[in-house]
């Protein structure tokens, strides 16, 4: 297979700087759903889900482990693998539907513990994304529309008497290749 369209070096395409990624970008995990655009070849356009075992299927290529990675890593690997059947792959993938996320709450709040939020991207018809706007794309396939610290107080119902607003605590697990750990983040 080959692209109409001709690129002086195919391997700028694969390769990428890991100083240059922004480690605050969505990590994927189980359970997201992403659309993954051919350029050139629609055909092969699809939805897919990571699976619990972190694995996504794509068609000719087959398994492929994307847990942990955030999308600009994941069009990378998803572009030299193409790359072995196609010439110059046009390749785009968007987060069509995140999963619920997990958060813990504590401290000064009515009902502390695990809790379990959502997020509704609002994808148009999840089975045929195509017949959207390009201009709409980004935003029908953006993350910005994340749950909120105030999302997630509400889960929580609400704060007690003796909360401190100016001393809050917000915490995000960091993937093992970027040193692992927690970020974390005191709003005021």
């Amino acid at each position: 297979l080959k692209s109409e369209y001709n690129f002086s070096n195919e391997k700028e395409f694969t390769i990428i700087n890991p100083e240059s990624i922004d480690k605050n970008e969505y990590i994927l995990g189980s359970g997201d759903v992403l659309f993954i655009k051919f350029e050139d070849f629609p055909e092969y356009n699809s939805m897919v889900t990571i699976q619990n075992d972190g694995n996504l299927y794509l068609p000719k290529i087959g398994n492929l482990y994307a847990n942990n990675l955030i999308i600009e890593e994941l069009n990378s690997l998803v572009l030299k693998k193409y790359n072995e059947i196609m010439k110059y792959p046009i390749i785009d993938i968007y987060l069509a539907k995140q999963r619920p996320i997990k958060i813990f709450i504590a401290g000064e709040v009515a009902k502390p513990g695990l809790y379990q939020v959502t997020n509704q991207l609002d994808t148009g018809n999840y089975f045929d994304p195509e017949p959207l706007s390009e201009s709409n794309d980004d935003e029908r396939l953006s993350i910005d529309k994340s749950p909120t610290l105030y999302e997630g107080i509400q889960k929580a119902q609400g704060i007690t008497n003796e909360t401190d607003l100016e001393h809050i605590e917000f915490r995000r697990k960091i993937p093992e290749k970027y040193g692992g750990g927690y970020k974390k983040i005191n709003l005021n």
